[in-house]
């Protein structure tokens, strides 16, 4: 699994895509100062084409 590390306004995040090749979502977590949160987003909503 490849994550990306990333600066936002909430806080640091951590995110990675998550599932199977064929139902990937993209799954964040973000230490705000509450503590850690997650975040996904919608089946298959990650910006990458399906065509290969």
């Amino acid at each position: 699994m490849t994550s990306a590390y990333l600066r936002t306004n909430n806080g640091p995040a951590m995110c990675a895509r998550s599932g199977i090749p064929s139902s990937q979502t993209l799954v964040c977590q973000v230490l705000t100062g509450n503590g850690w949160t997650s975040a996904a987003s919608a089946h298959l909503d990650t910006g990458y084409s399906d065509a290969y």
